[in-house]
This record gives structure tokens, sequence and C-alpha cells, in this order.
């Protein structure tokens, strides 16, 4: 859904003590599916353990927001349906690249 509509999502995912005890037992986290839905959208995952972090990851966020560029692009054939993925990169040391892993 989140690639339907081209919109990039963010998450906080709060926690503390109790989840990286949990994380560490578990083999793999409860924040794995989050991680994954944020990559594929082009947006970003921030875990939050405390108040600290969660400035952090405010001032991280609100400055990526600040910081956006569209590209956009015509697709030499027809629409298909089929799912088509993408790859951005730049030539520029230091850059951070979110985008969406591609396009139907």
């Amino acid at each position: 859904a989140a690639r339907a509509i081209g919109t990039p999502i963010y998450v906080l995912g709060l926690g503390g003590l109790d989840r990286q005890i949990q994380d560490r037992g578990a083999g793999n986290s409860p924040w794995d599916p989050l991680r994954v839905v944020a990559e594929q959208s082009g947006g970003a995952f921030f875990e939050v353990l405390g108040e600290e972090q969660a400035q952090r990851a405010a001032e991280q966020l609100a400055n990526e927001l600040r910081h956006q560029y569209w590209l956009a692009f015509k697709p030499s054939g027809p629409a298909d349906g089929r799912f088509r993925p993408i790859k951005v990169s730049v030539d520029r040391g230091g850059a951070r690249i979110r985008s969406r892993s591609g396009y139907k």
C-alpha cells in the first residue's frame, strides 16, 4: 500500500531496556517488519530507547524532511501493473539517499 501511494513511511520504534533484552533473546527483532516497511517505502526507521534518542530522531527526521528532493521520470513502456525495482545513486561522497525500492 505504501508503494502504491508513493509516500515514505517514517517509524519511531519506542522501547527500553526490556525491548533490548527481548530482541537479544528472540534471535529476530519485532522491529524487523517495521524496518522493512520504512526502507521499502523510502522512509526510515528510528529505534528510540530514551529521551535523548527521541530528541536525536526528531531532529534527524525534521532535517531529512526539510532537505528532500523529488525525482520523476517517464517509463519507456506502457504500464503493465508489474513492480519495477529502481536504484537511486549520486556522485557526492557522504550523501545519504533514501528512495523507494521501485514502482508499479
